[in-house]
């Protein structure tokens, strides 16, 4: 192909990854400021100036320590969510089988009250006759 020398890059997630740190973000009210801010109080991003004016009294962190914060929960919240959903399929499972078990037991039941009103009906049919 012609146009020049081409790099290669892995695609995937460690190329999103890079992406997104080369590519930074924007203050949304001073667009020549990266954000590099989180305020907790507003819940978004913020670049320097915008702490200095607006969220000087509040709770905020670095991004990328907010990141690994936010991601550690994350993860701890997933695990809680797969144990959640183990011990769901488990009581589940338990259930159905004892719904199984109940299903046999009535059909024997059912079994035994035929067996026994044919008998009834038999002694019955014998001292009509």
């Amino acid at each position: 192909m012609r146009g020049g020398a081409h790099q290669v890059r892995p695609t995937g997630a460690q190329q999103a990854q890079e992406l997104i740190q080369m590519r930074g973000s924007s203050c949304n009210k001073y667009k020549d400021e990266q954000v590099k801010l989180f305020c907790y109080e507003c819940n978004e991003n913020i670049c320097v100036l915008c702490f200095a004016v607006k969220h000087r009294q509040h709770d905020t962190a670095e991004i990328p320590e907010v990141a690994k914060m936010f991601s550690k929960q994350i993860n701890s919240d997933a695990q809680l969510i797969w144990s959640l959903i183990h011990s769901i399929q488990e009581k589940t499972l338990e259930k159905q089988k004892k719904r199984t078990e109940f299903m046999r037991q009535t059909d024997r039941v059912i079994s035994e009250i035929r067996v026994t009103g044919n008998r009834v009906k038999e002694v019955i049919d014998n001292q009509v006759g």
